[in-house]
């Protein structure tokens, strides 16, 4: 009888969350490794932004990235997974705050933005949990 052997990748990711005083939630970010060695990141973005033109990542005062369609809303909020590249994964890394630009219902730019403090350091430890 032949041996089975069964490959389980493991695939790591760390995350960020702001919340409102209330306790409720604002947004979260998302980054995870792929067992193909590729990056994803997953922006989960509050309700009353206008979908269509996505939101537009931008690091520190760098010129933006193109902007990234949202793939659902759910009860929970508006979310977009997109592929991170190594440049960007670089810039993110040598970034001190990352700005997830968005355009409200009422037609006016708003801009959310996330602390990139310690993600060098995080995002070394997820690739290395990942490799094992």
């Amino acid at each position: 009888m032949p041996h089975i052997r069964r490959m389980v990748a493991r695939v790591c990711s760390l995350a960020q969350d702001q919340v409102q005083q209330n306790g409720q939630r604002l947004l979260a970010v998302e980054i995870a490794s792929r067992p193909d060695g590729s990056t994803t990141a997953t922006l989960l973005l509050p309700f009353g932004i206008l979908l269509d033109p996505g939101v537009t990542l931008q690091i520190d005062d760098q010129p933006p990235l193109s902007p990234q369609r949202f793939r659902t809303c759910l009860p929970t909020g508006c979310v977009s997974v997109f592929t991170v590249d190594r440049p960007t994964l670089g810039k993110l890394r040598g970034g001190s705050v990352l700005k997830l630009n968005v355009t409200t219902d009422a037609e006016t730019p708003l801009s959310f933005p996330v602390s990139l403090r310690g993600l060098t350091a995080a995002l070394d430890r997820m690739v290395a949990l990942s490799a094992n």
